[in-house]
């Protein structure tokens, strides 16, 4: 077994991980719609039941 990087072995990854979390301006919408909803919990909203017959 090579000697891990910090000891002078190679580095695992040589380019920075992609941005995380990844969302697009749908997620934008949705998240706003439920903000403003002042419904956040699945109590009386609609987009938890949406959400878990989708998934």
């Amino acid at each position: 077994m090579g000697k891990l990087a910090i000891n002078g072995g190679n580095k695992v990854r040589n380019k920075p991980f992609p941005r995380w979390p990844v969302w697009d301006e749908s997620d934008c919408r949705a998240l706003t719609d439920v903000c403003n909803s002042g419904q956040w919990w699945s109590v009386g909203g609609t987009k938890t039941k949406e959400f878990e017959e989708k998934f």
